[in-house]
């Protein structure tokens, strides 16, 4: 990464037309004016000069167990400062960044350290930790340097608090609540959900159960210890939802919150049970093992054939793809020879929303900054969509797509049976299956 300076910002609404606003910036107008007003107080009573210069840290995973996927990232940040860069020119902003990059190796120890160098080093905001684990790790040092943070891509539902943490991505408990409502407009009136006892689990079945709750539909919790990565025999758990299934007489789903090869041994068990055989089923997360004929390092068989019998059904996130997107993608196959994951374009909106965040509030200071973000957000229009943010920080809604098995012809894939548009809270039932368009890790 380089640093570079360019010429004076030449007007604020004009500004932000060029980076891919919408009309309703004008709304927000007034907001923005008064964090500038406010800012320039600030800098005038700080003798801060009228060409600032920031420094943005960057937090990545670039080495240990996600190495492998983090080096995708690189030519994302590449765009990122060349259309920063290439914007400042444009305007004539006198304006001057600085990237500042540290590894976080993958671990929640690392996450920390990587940030306390980033806020050593003078970084103003800081944006990756795409992981929840990472974020976890760092959330309590940086509200107490009151460094705001953008993450791309973490998602614990744990994490949904108001502080100075941005999320670009829904969290879980987003996807849950969407995944209850499409089963109930799909006829469900009770849900059994299956779930990990541990914090992501619990909060994934709390949200199932009050959305059916809300609705004065029947819910009923059923937890279990956690095993991954292994098999594990899960027989005493299915035993005991085959018992409580069994005397219903309405329309029951199974809602299944379990990480891989959790999933795969609950459903081995399942299969077994004429009552449980019989009832819909929905799973938290579907991957593209399931699609094969053997899962769990080959101890289980057949289980393609099985989730189609059950109807089984995931939400996932629905890529946005746009002209930026595209842009993006072939200048990162430019660099990689491949096509990048796509999680990582959302790091390439984290890092445009930092920066213009630091230009709208015209200031280090981590109060007005955490106020600009989120007015940045609610109006940027990214490569990955809509960023507007709820009152956590977190993204407020996207598209989710609902991934089932596809048979045809023997063979086997994972294809869309219904959409969710996050924007009209609408859902579209397919009649048939389509392809699913993949934008995200191969192994994902």
């Amino acid at each position: 990464m380089t640093e570079w300076s360019r010429d004076k910002l030449l007007a604020v609404a004009a500004l932000f037309v060029i980076l891919g606003f919408g009309a309703g910036y004008l709304a927000r107008q007034g907001e923005v004016v008064r964090l500038q007003e406010e800012a320039s107080r600030l800098r005038e009573e700080a003798g801060h000069p009228e060409a600032p210069s920031y420094r943005i840290g960057v937090a990545y995973p670039f080495s240990g167990r996600l190495s492998w996927w983090s080096a995708d990232a690189v030519p994302l940040l590449e765009s990122a400062e060349k259309d920063l860069e290439a914007f400042l020119v444009e305007s004539g902003s006198k304006t001057r960044f600085s990237f500042l990059v540290a590894d976080t190796n993958s671990t929640g120890e690392g996450a920390l350290s990587a940030v306390k160098k980033l806020v050593g080093e003078g970084a103003q905001v800081i944006v990756g930790l795409p992981t929840s684990g990472e974020v976890e790790a760092a959330m309590a040092y940086l509200a107490q340097a009151q460094v705001p943070l953008i993450s791309p891509s973490s998602t614990s539902s744990s994490l949904s608090k108001p502080d100075l943490v941005f999320r670009l991505s829904t969290p879980e408990n987003y996807r849950a609540r969407v995944g209850a409502e499409l089963a109930i407009k799909l006829g469900y009136t009770s849900v059994f959900v299956v779930h990990r006892d541990d914090d992501w689990g619990n909060a994934y079945a709390d949200t199932v159960s009050n959305v059916f709750g809300e609705r004065g539909l029947s819910s009923f919790k059923v937890p279990f210890p956690v095993s991954h990565p292994g098999y594990m025999n899960y027989s005493s758990t299915v035993r005991e939802l085959e018992r409580m299934v069994a005397p219903r007489s309405d329309i029951v789903l199974v809602y299944l919150v379990a990480w891989e090869n959790e999933d795969y041994s609950i459903l081995n068990e399942a299969r077994k049970s004429v009552v449980l055989s019989n009832v819909g089923w929905f799973t938290a997360a579907m991957y593209p093992t399931i699609t094969g004929e053997y899962t769990v390092d080959g101890r289980i068989s057949g289980l393609r054939d099985y989730a189609l019998k059950i109807g089984l059904l995931a939400p996932e996130q629905r890529p946005v793809v746009n002209d930026l997107t595209r842009r993006l993608m072939e200048e990162a196959k430019t660099r990689l020879g491949r096509y990048p994951s796509y999680e990582h374009v959302y790091l390439y909106d984290a890092v445009i929303v930092a920066a213009r965040a630091l230009m709208v509030a015209n200031s280090s200071d981590p109060g007005l900054l955490a106020k600009a973000i989120p007015v940045v957000a609610s109006e940027y229009y990214g490569a990955t969509g809509c960023k507007a943010l709820d009152v956590n920080g977190d993204l407020a809604y996207e598209d989710t797509a609902f991934i089932g098995v596809v048979e045809d012809g023997g063979s086997y894939s994972l294809g869309y049976y219904a959409y969710h548009n996050g924007a009209r809270d609408e859902f579209v039932v397919l009649e048939a299956p389509e392809e699913r368009a993949w934008f995200f890790s191969p192994q994902a």
